[in-house]
Formats: structure tokens, C-alpha cells, sequence
């Protein structure tokens, strides 16, 4: 048994240990490579971290370009988009309330197309589910889904107080928006690129099955019947903000056709109710002079 000098210890100090000279070589080598191991350890760790900020860094950037290149508005432009999409928002929620109210005062649907509001429903919600999965603002949409709870509480005045609905319609209607709904919010069973489609589609949906049927019913009848001025003023300046912030902040060409193609028609049904309010108007006026 030879003797080993090893230097160990907290203190440091050099003590005699009996053990064979093998074991002494193996043990020094043992702590050899676990010096170098420390040695190497701060470096490494140093690359890694430095590796690993500059992905990020490169990342954010990438980001950053897309985002400026979506729409290639200023920063004060796009400040300007945020404020007024809040201030859409504010006033969708009264968007329909005057239409709602008229429906109860006069307890009568004449004049509303039954098509047309639910073509108007379905383009409703297609928009917030391609929204909401699309992660984008909530102030370039929030008017979207405001106007859509209030959309559901028409069909539900014109179910009352039209007396000609058959229950089974009313029921169909029921459980159509609600697998409708599911079906486009879920991922699962509606994919990005069918949601993309039906997107796109939902501006026909819109002209074909929402505004141009109430057009023609109002060009029929001569009038726009228990049709709100104030609802339809106020969809057309929302239309027109949408358009607006659309351009500014999101750039999304299927959103923009959408909220362009509302613009056009609720201002020619805007124009009919505000005919048939001055034609009304006339009428009055040549009573009172005979």
C-alpha cells in the first residue's frame, strides 16, 4: 500500500490518505474531469443563453414586419383605427335597440324580412367565429358580436308577433344557429381553410340573403314598414368605421369585402326608409291643406 498526497478538504490542507496508488490515479481523474466539466459549464451555458435570445430577438422581428406589413399604417393612424373600433363598439350596442323597440311599440314584424334576418344572423356569426379563431382585435369586431345578440332578439320578436310562423320553423331555426355555432367555433370539425371560405362567402350571404331580399320586399310594398331610420343609420356608420379600421389595422381582404358590401346595401335601405319617410311626410302635409 503506498501512500497518496491529496489535496482535499474545505480548508484545503494537505492530508495523508492510505489507499492504492490505482485508486489515487482514478480518483484524480474523476476530479480532473469534473473541473473541467465546471470549467466548461458557465461558458456553454453563456452560448446557449446567448443562442436562445437572439432566436427570440429574431422572432419578435419577424412578428413585428408582419404586423407593419399587414396594413402599413402609422402609428397614429393605427391609434386613431383602435379609438374609433371602441367607439363602434359604444355604439353598437344601441345599433338595433330603436328597431327592437319599434317592433314592441307597434307589436307588429310587417315590413321585416324573415330571409333577411337570418341570412343577416348567420353572416353575423361566420364573422365573429373567423374572427375570434383568427385572434384579431377584439376592437375591429366587438361591434360584430354586440349586433349579433341583438340580431337574435329580432328573430325572437318576429317569431311573436308574427302568428304565421309554423312551430316547426321556429324550432328548425333554433337548432340550426345552435350546430351552426358549434360547428364554426370548433376547430375540431371546421377547419381555417373552410372557415376562410365561409367567410368569404358570408358577404354574399349577406347581399343575396340578407339586404337585397329586404329591398326588393320594400321596392314591392312601396315603403319600408316597421323598418327602424335610426338602426339602419346607425349600421351604416358602423359599416363605414369597419371599413375604415379594417384597412388600418387588420388588412384582411375577406373582412373588408364583407363590411364594404354591408356599407352598399344598408345605405340603399337607408335611402327607402328615409323615401318612404318623406313621401309619409308629403302625404300628411296635403291632408292638412285641403
Amino acid at each position: 500500500m503506498n501512500t497518496c498526497r491529496y489535496q482535499g478538504g474545505i480548508s484545503g490542507t494537505a492530508t495523508k490518505i492510505r489507499f492504492p496508488v490505482s485508486s489515487c490515479a482514478g480518483l484524480m481523474h474523476r476530479r480532473e474531469l469534473k473541473c473541467n466539466a465546471l470549467l466548461n459549464f458557465s461558458p456553454r451555458r453563456s452560448r446557449i443563453s446567448k443562442t436562445r435570445n437572439s432566436s427570440i430577438k429574431a422572432a419578435t422581428a419577424a412578428v413585428s414586419t408582419t404586423a407593419v406589413s399587414a396594413t402599413g399604417a402609422s402609428p397614429l393612424l393605427s391609434i386613431v383605427a383602435v379609438i374609433v373600433g371602441w367607439l363602434v363598439i359604444a355604439g353598437s350596442l344601441f345599433r338595433s335597440v330603436p328597431q327592437i323597440a319599434r317592433i314592441i311599440k307597434k307589436q307588429s314584424a310587417i315590413g321585416l324580412s324573415f330571409t333577411s334576418i337570418i341570412s343577416e344572423l348567420i353572416a353575423y356569426v361566420i364573422t365573429v367565429a373567423y374572427n375570434v379563431r383568427f385572434s384579431y382585435p377584439f376592437s375591429t369586431w366587438g361591434d360584430i358580436l354586440m349586433v349579433t345578440v341583438q340580431q337574435i332578439a329580432i328573430v325572437a320578436l318576429v317569431f311573436k308577433y308574427n302568428k304565421s310562423t309554423r312551430l316547426g320553423l321556429k324550432i328548425t331555426t333554433v337548432v340550426g344557429f345552435l350546430a351552426a355555432s358549434a360547428f364554426l367555433f370548433s376547430s375540431e370539425f371546421c377547419s381555417i381553410a373552410t372557415l376562410k371560405v365561409l367567410q368569404g362567402c358570408s358577404a354574399l350571404i349577406m347581399a343575396l340573403g340578407g339586404r337585397l331580399p329586404q329591398i326588393i320586399l320594400n321596392f314591392r310594398r312601396g315603403n319600408s314598414g316597421e323598418l327602424s331610420g335610426a338602426s339602419t343609420g346607425l349600421s351604416v356608420a358602423g359599416n363605414l368605421a369597419r371599413v375604415f379600421t379594417t384597412l388600418t389595422l387588420v388588412g384582411d381582404p375577406l373582412i373588408l369585402a364583407t363590411a364594404s358590401s354591408q356599407l352598399v346595401l344598408n345605405s340603399i335601405v337607408l335611402y327607402q326608409i328615409l323615401d318612404t319617410a318623406r313621401r309619409e311626410k308629403e302625404v300628411l302635409v296635403a291632408a292638412a291643406t285641403r
